[in-house]
């Protein structure tokens, strides 16, 4: 992908010849050149970028310096990285060569692999430099952080990375600290000591005022040094200068609405008027500058003489071609802008907008085309770049802009509508879309038998409708949609494939979800070829996943093994990180099943956290619930809630969607696993009326086939046996029937033990003897396990009459649960008596503890584990909840009482 660099981002402020010696801080950042990382956080104003340019000047060529202003524009990983890799080329334009070239690709790496290889490159790297971030507080993307965080924690020897902030960044500080990695300046170090303010008044400033007027106003500023500039601006000419300062008040507000009427209304209007009007700006030079003006007015030469009068202008080149205003000082014009002229903003906008796009800046001529109103323009400008932006994976961005244009200019064209669509539907507001949808239709259909164009687009409103109508459970309407869009795909076109491949993977959702395993399975076949040669990799991914989900309800779970192993390489050499997330998720799950519950546990964190970055409708609640199940095999009441949760808020985006249905089932199945009859009851009543009106259906769908073993599974643990047995044998029929032998399977265990329940032993072994049979080829282990203690009282009796294979197989079995169950019970006698967990921590958490205890914060233990906040924050609960505390200490003081730190 291809990123525009603007070129003024890389320059390095100059130096000013008038500046307040600073040695002890040019000491301080002299010593943080030993140390990976140097961080100056302190508020606007108190000289972080002047204190890096003198530093810069003092030290001349003894230390390369490579410099990165930052700004909000630059919250996406690759943008970022193809700045860094763009400053890095000031030292050499081979430097940061390889990482270049993977940027320039359509789809990024994972993020250790990009930031690894700009390790490797450093490390090649001859010479010591310094890398510079310029106001890192702008940065909110936790890809960002995470990969600066990865950088620090394997830092070449010959750099060193030094940000300039307002806040902290969420990096592991207190780590950083306690290993000797970090130097930092705060507010405290930066702000003028007295001797430094009559410097600065006396010398600088010119103002020769005597020392108690300079104590008083290093007092009232608190050594704020812009606060300082704007009073020193304040006594310029005046006569009673210990008047002034004696009815002076140091507060910032108090400060700029006195510079604002004492400075600025005092300065010749046509400076006043270059001011305010360029204050809408985050960068200046001449050219644009005369743009906003409305004339040429020799604004590069104004700017010059700006700078000399020290009015808070900030040179960011070395040939003095662009500028930026102070932050202060800018919102100070901008807000005074908006006061004296607020019929000019608009039109100031537009102009702004004009000059950016004519000079290549397209996102930013968005940004001030919508400031500005002007909605053509606007729309205009996103049409040329929206692909480049859907290839970027930036749909909010996308989402954003439409959500700012008029409804009814989205609505008057209808590829703004369907791109709206799209947004919406990726995001799962499937009902909000379809007003979209709607929209588009009526747009495109007077225009299909003419544009070809328009013919092709037109038939995603169908695909995007077989999406809404698959999530409310209407499988049959889903398939037609899709089915009608493959039979009008033009034969000639050249993105036949391309369209035909995504038509194939909805209607194998469609046939997926309705059940339909047979006709899901070829068409997902066929999907998957079809998209992997049009080299549509995400339809690729995706139908990948589908059809390995279909191999496991087939009961070839080895076979769905191989899917998405091969599905998660080519979704890392993408760097699609909800397809990555789902694949690991996955095949954590498989391992779940075969009792490889380590491995599983890691596999579905690293998947959940990669699928989380995604934030996609198809899949995230899947990836969730992949957490459950391992949850519920541990007994891990706490962490199974959490997960259900986070599913439940994503299913909750459409509240008419049957995936909240298929949630209330699995909350169903967490309150029989804990032995909350009562509650699984309750929703048992409320799934009676439905199973009975289902009766004359021939097949289950998929959803209403997991919700009826659940039913099954509570009436077999209220006695219920007659019911559970017939309802059971409908489900294990229909399974066989339509090829889902992995849930005949299941149907068939379960019967086995409604059998047992009823006292019909030699049923219930002879039962359970053919299930073993078939499922131990395949491994099958928590099928067996998570039935608890009345399936290891049938596997005792069937070892007895088996044959020798399912001997070992069943000996294998039981052996796994009773060490389950030692291994819980030494849990739970942990400590002295009264003192014993009843939930034990599992192993993630207990690290969360231990970082908690060493008082990480949790953005240091996001970054530390290379995991979210948000699942920091769920494990944080978790933990809570298992050690019965309210917050962090009591959690540490308990946590060292049972003796788990």
């Amino acid at each position: 992908m291809h990123i525009s660099i603007l070129s003024t981002k890389l320059y390095f402020p100059l130096a000013r010849t008038n500046l307040v010696p600073r040695p002890r801080l040019i000491e301080q950042l002299n010593a943080g050149l030993k140390k990976p990382l140097t961080l100056i956080s302190a508020p606007a104003g108190y000289g972080k970028t002047t204190l890096l340019c003198d530093w810069h000047a003092r030290l001349g060529s003894e230390t390369l310096f490579a410099w990165l202003s930052l700004d909000p524009d630059d919250n996406n990983l690759a943008r970022f990285l193809s700045y860094v890799s763009a400053a890095l080329d000031t030292l050499d334009p081979n430097l940061a060569q390889g990482l270049v070239s993977e940027l320039h690709l359509p789809d990024l790496l994972p993020v250790e692999e990009l930031i690894t290889l700009l390790i490797n490159e450093v490390n090649a790297f001859p010479h010591d430099f310094t890398l510079i971030l310029d106001d890192y507080h702008v940065i909110t993307d936790p890809a960002i952080h995470v990969a600066v965080v990865y950088l620090l924690d394997h830092m070449p020897p010959n750099m060193h990375l030094t940000l300039l902030t307002r806040s902290d960044p969420p990096f592991p500080l207190a780590r950083l600290r306690a290993i000797n990695c970090l130097e930092e300046l705060r507010a405290d170090d930066l702000r003028f000591s007295t001797q430094e303010t009559i410097e600065f008044l006396n010398v600088v400033m010119g103002l020769n005022l005597s020392m108690d007027n300079v104590t008083a106003l290093n007092q009232r500023t608190e050594g704020w040094i812009v606060g300082l500039q704007m009073a020193a601006l304040s006594i310029q000419g005046k006569v009673d200068t210990t008047e002034f300062i004696n009815a002076f008040t140091g507060s910032h507000r108090y400060i700029l609405d006195y510079f604002a009427e004492e400075v600025i209304s005092r300065l010749p209007g046509s400076i006043q008027t270059f001011l305010l009007q360029t204050s809408i700006l985050d960068r200046l030079n001449g050219s644009l500058c005369d743009a906003i003006l409305g004339e040429s007015k020799g604004s590069a030469q104004l700017l010059l003489e700006l700078e000399r009068k020290n009015l808070f202008l900030i040179s960011l080149d070395d040939e003095r071609q662009w500028y930026r205003y102070h932050h202060l000082f800018s919102d100070l014009l901008s807000q005074r802008l908006r006061q004296t002229q607020p019929e000019m903003v608009k039109e100031l906008y537009e102009r702004a907008a004009i000059w950016h796009e004519q000079n290549g800046y397209l996102e930013n001529a968005v940004g001030f085309a919508l400031k500005a109103e002007d909605y053509q323009l606007a729309t205009r400008l996103i049409d040329k770049i929206k692909n480049d932006l859907w290839g970027r994976s930036e749909v909010r961005s996308l989402l954003s802009w439409y959500n700012t244009l008029p409804i009814e200019l989205v609505q008057s064209q209808p590829e703004l509508c369907l791109n709206y669509a799209t947004c919406l539907t990726m995001m799962g507001c499937f009902d909000a879309a379809e007003k979209w949808l709607q929209f588009a239709e009526t747009g495109f259909s007077p225009m299909v038998a003419y544009d070809q164009n328009a013919a092709l687009r037109s038939l995603m409103i169908p695909i995007y409708r077989s999406v809404n109508a698959r999530f409310h459970g209407d499988f049959a309407t889903a398939a037609d949609l899709c089915q009608s869009v493959l039979d009008r795909i033009p034969l000639t076109t050249e993105l036949r494939s391309r369209y035909r491949g995504v038509a194939l993977l909805f209607l194998g959702h469609a046939y997926y979800y309705a059940g339909s395993t047979d006709r899901a399975e070829a068409v997902l076949i066929d999907a998957v070829q079809t998209n992997l040669e049009s080299g549509h990799t995400g339809a690729y991914l995706n139908a990948c996943h589908h059809l390995a989900q279909l191999r496991v309800l087939q009961g070839c779970l080895h076979q769905a093994r191989s899917i998405y192993e091969q599905a998660a390489l080519l979704s890392r050499e993408h760097a699609e990180l909800i397809y990555t997330g789902t694949e690991y998720a996955c095949l954590g799950d498989l391992k779940r099943e075969w009792n490889q519950l380590k491995e599983a546990a890691i596999d579905i964190q690293k998947g959940i956290d990669l699928a989380e970055a995604g934030d996609h409708i198809f899949f995230l609640t899947d990836v969730y619930l992949t957490g459950v199940r391992l949850a519920l095999a541990q007994k891990d009441w706490a962490a199974a809630r959490s997960y259900m949760k986070e599913a439940e808020r994503v299913a909750y985006r459409c509240p008419t969607s049957t995936e909240n249905e298929r949630l209330q089932a699995w909350e169903a199945r967490l309150h029989l696993a804990q032995g909350n009859l009562a509650e699984a009851s309750l929703w048992a009543e409320s799934m009676r009326a439905g199973i009975q009106e289902a009766e004359i259906v021939s097949a289950f769908d998929l959803q209403h086939e997991f919700e009826s073993l659940t039913l099954a599974r509570i009436w077999l643990a209220l006695g219920k046996t007659d019911q559970a047995r017939a309802l059971i044998e409908r489900i294990r029929n229909g399974a066989d029937q339509a090829g889902r032998h992995g849930r005949a399977l299941e149907a068939r265990m379960l019967l086995a033990l409604v059998e047992q329940a009823a006292g019909k032993e030699t049923q219930a072994v002879e039962m359970l003897s053919q299930v073993l049979s078939q499922a131990k080829p395949e491994g099958y282990v928590r099928l067996f396990l998570d039935e608890g203690a009345a399936m290891i009282k049938l596997l005792y009796k069937v070892r007895t009459q088996a044959t020798a294979e399912i001997n070992e197989y069943t000996e294998m079995l039981m052996a796994a649960y009773f060490r389950e169950e030692a291994e819980r019970s030494a849990l739970l006698i942990k400590t002295r008596p009264g003192d014993a967990l009843l939930k034990p921590l599992s192993e993630r958490e207990l690290e969360v503890l231990s970082l908690v205890a060493a008082g990480k914060s949790n953005h240091e233990i996001a970054a530390k584990l290379v995991i979210s906040i948000g699942t920091v924050k769920r494990h944080t609960v978790n933990i809570f909840t298992k050690l019965d505390v309210r917050n962090r200490t009591e959690a540490v003081a308990k946590a060292r009482q049972l003796g788990l730190l």
